[in-house]
């Protein structure tokens, strides 16, 4: 009886030991997949960082450039605005306040009959022959 006594502790001693080694080996691949995942985890997050950062930059070169652009275009505006002679030249002062008019039609939207200004075609028809 003592025997069996034995035999069981030392066979109970045995697969535990094999349990223990089985799942300290289990959880270290746990252990290496998540310092994975971690790992990834890290890359990811760094190229969405720079990512947004770049397009952050692009964004306000653009802004920048769209100032530039929107000054340049204010200053030869005043520029076409006045004739060589002094007086306004009525084509360019018309065509200044059509872009004026289109340009409030757009923001402004309780006047929105004039917003879509189609061009008129001056080409001939085959009617005006």
């Amino acid at each position: 009886m003592i025997l069996a006594l034995v035999l069981s502790i030392i066979g109970a001693f045995i697969v535990g030991f094999f349990i223990g080694f089985v799942m300290k080996k289990a959880n270290t691949s746990v252990q290496q997949e998540l310092d994975k995942a971690k790992e990834e985890l890290a890359h990811y997050q760094t190229t969405i960082n720079e990512h947004v950062y770049k397009t952050q930059e692009i964004m306000e070169n653009i802004y920048q450039e769209f100032s530039k652009l929107q000054q340049h275009a204010q200053e030869y505006r005043v520029k076409l605005n006045l004739s060589p002679v002094g007086h306004k030249d009525t084509h360019v002062q018309n065509f200044l306040s059509s872009v004026d008019t289109l340009k409030t039609d757009n923001t402004n939207d309780e006047n929105k009959s004039t917003r879509h200004i189609v061009p008129k075609d001056y080409a001939e028809s085959k009617n005006d022959k």
